[in-house]
């Protein structure tokens, strides 16, 4: 009877965890860098885009630190917190020196109000 329990609960496990693992979505990057309009996002969602120009600035309106951003080898990039000058509103930024794909998970549902890979929009 525990040999059944047992496999129960890890086919149960396995299936609960393949349901949140939802495929990565592009993310909607203008001509710009830039997300067109503020972008509403589930608890858990990914989001991926290809960084081609090498040297760039992620930025992020408004501050989040649970936001995950993972580089080309899969390793987090660690978020800075920075501070607009003329309004004091905060954004999270990260440099991006390398070309390839990278990802960003956003742990919590809300709205991303501004999101850019290029340079500051502050």
């Amino acid at each position: 009877m525990k040999h059944i329990a047992s496999i129960l609960l890890l086919a149960f496990g396995m299936t609960a965890q393949a349901a949140y693992a939802a495929p990565a979505k592009n993310l909607p990057l203008d001509d710009t860098g830039c997300i067109a309009r503020p972008l509403t996002v589930k608890r858990g969602e990914t989001y991926r885009f290809r960084n081609t120009a090498g040297n760039v600035v992620l930025t992020i309106r408004p501050v989040s630190p649970d936001i995950v951003v993972k580089g080309p080898d899969g390793k987090r990039i660690a978020l800075e917190k920075g501070t607009d000058i003329e309004n004091g509103d905060g954004f999270s930024f990260a440099d991006l020196d390398r070309k390839g794909h990278y990802s960003i998970t956003f742990p919590r549902a809300g709205n991303v109000e501004r999101l850019c890979v290029n340079a500051p929009f502050v």
